[in-house]
């Protein structure tokens, strides 16, 4: 049994950070509209992001520096296929339940007084006068006894970039010695707190057509000793902040599910003058005419934001769509990525389940060793909406490649030591020529067994850029050919 936290995470506006991975999701009301690229993490890298890295002392700004490319010891991307297990301290998957195909880390499990920071710009669209950020987050931090100032934490900066103004309201420090429900001590290692993944939501209501940035940062103590740590997700669909309030037309009943990690909710008729619920999830039987609207009143917990009204207006307008993918041939013994990003709200099941990541996600990973057919079934919750599309791997190989390294280092060291041509599938390579820059061959077979170990007239040759041309032959007779470069590096 976890004991559960009796202390507050304190809000300060102090800019200082702890490990934190998290999941974002841009969401604009009532109608789709495109998201931030890869503000999800939905193409498996930081691309569009920022990464930074500094030292976290007290009583001194943190001056952050790039880190490009992104380093791995401080922000990592964490594929949910074939997954990462779960949180050693905490517990916890440490990727995010939502569904989605890609995670973030931020910061690392050892003292040192590191910090590191990811953060992203994005312009809300000039017809998007109702837009939440959600991002959702899993936190581990270790309590150390110090003075506050000094203590691991995790921060989030939401900057107004058009009005050039921090926006407040949305911004918020957690430091280890105060408080906020949720919080539990690890069940193997004294003075760590964990918090399971939990979202939270940023309103940019009435800001269309202006620039944004979100950053989220994270630091060890400032004495180089205790860490913090923290898991994100972002959702990859921009619809609206209440999951079902798009339902289908032969829906007998709805279930409104709200934005999770607020203090309180609270449903009322559009006038106010009658209270519907006060859980985050409202059913409502029988279903509602298409065009009601409601209101919903988010209370964040006291010091992480402002109380927000959010109005919901409820269509039977749901179309589920499933996207398996196009089909696709690999002559390696590799996993290929099928489907596409979840929609929040919706389920999804591959099948057969078979030689697959996570048959149950919409963005995964198959591998299997014979030509298969996978079916990927999408629905509502009630199942009055489903949808189902098909994606065929092939299996063996039935498309040729040929694969040149873009470098290799002749040595005699067993590793590396040749350069030559890889056909996969039917194909078959009928010569491989080597030439240096003015046009020299410097090597020719008429196989692809026998590589060039580097030398020319008995000499290894030093540091360059060579042009390798390949001959192949396809099954049907056709002759082609293939070129390319590669470095030869000592």
């Amino acid at each position: 049994m976890k004991q559960q936290s009796n202390h507050f995470f304190r809000a300060t506006w102090l800019k200082f950070y702890t490990l934190l991975i998290f999941s974002a999701g841009v969401i604009a009301n009532n109608a789709c509209s495109q998201c931030p690229t890869n503000i999800d993490f939905e193409q498996g890298d930081f691309s569009g992001w920022l990464c930074y890295k500094s030292t976290f002392r007290t009583h001194s700004p943190i001056n952050w520096g790039p880190s490009v490319p992104a380093n791995p010891s401080y922000h990592e991307i964490l594929a949910n296929w074939p997954g990462e297990g779960n949180d050693y301290y905490g517990g916890f998957p440490k990727n995010c339940p939502n569904g989605s195909g890609y995670s973030a880390l931020l910061g690392k499990n050892v003292g040192g007084g590191d910090a590191a920071k990811i953060s992203y710009t994005f312009t809300i669209p000039a017809n998007r006068d109702t837009f939440n950020l959600i991002y959702n987050y899993a936190l581990v931090l270790q309590d150390p006894g110090h003075i506050p100032e000094a203590q691991p934490r995790f921060a989030v900066e939401v900057f107004n970039v058009s009005d050039n103004k921090m926006y407040d309201c949305s911004s918020f420090t957690f430091i280890i010695n105060g408080g906020i429900p949720g919080f539990y001590l690890s069940d193997n290692t004294p003075g760590v707190w964990c918090k399971n993944w939990s979202s939270s939501s940023i309103n940019l209501n009435g800001q269309a057509g202006k620039t944004f940035s979100i950053s989220f940062y994270v630091t060890g103590c400032a004495f180089d000793v205790h860490f913090g740590y923290a898991y994100v997700d972002i959702n990859a669909e921009c619809f609206g902040a209440v999951n079902g309030s798009v339902f289908c037309k032969n829906s007998s009943a709805i279930k409104l599910t709200a934005p999770f990690g607020y203090s309180t909710y609270t449903w009322y008729n559009s006038s106010f003058t009658q209270q519907l619920g006060n859980n985050r999830v409202l059913t409502i039987d029988p279903a509602p005419a298409s065009g009601s609207l409601l209101a919903l009143e988010l209370r964040p917990y006291f010091g992480y934001g402002c109380v927000d009204t959010l109005f919901v207006k409820l269509v039977d307008s749901l179309s589920v769509g499933a996207e398996a993918g196009s089909d696709k041939s690999s002559c390696f013994n590799d996993s290929l990525q099928i489907g596409s990003p979840p929609v929040s709200g919706i389920t999804y099941r591959w099948s057969p389940a078979t030689d697959i990541g996570n048959p149950e996600i919409s963005y995964t990973k198959a591998n299997p060793s014979v030509t298969t057919t996978y079916y990927l079934t999408a629905s509502n919750e009630d199942g009055k909406c489903t949808a189902t599309d098909s994606v065929t791997i092939i299996r063996p190989c039935t498309v040729s490649q040929i694969f040149v390294p873009g470098a290799f280092t002749p040595g005699n060291d067993g590793l590396n030591d040749k350069l030559r041509p890889f056909a996969t599938g039917p194909d078959k390579v009928l010569s491989f020529t080597i030439y240096n820059r003015y046009g020299q061959v410097l090597f020719a077979t008429n196989n692809d067994r026998d590589g060039w170990n580097g030398s020319f007239k008995g000499k290894l040759l030093g540091m360059q850029t060579v042009v390798w041309v390949v001959k192949a032959i396809k099954r049907n007779g056709t002759v082609y050919f293939e070129k390319g470069t590669t470095v030869l590096l000592k």
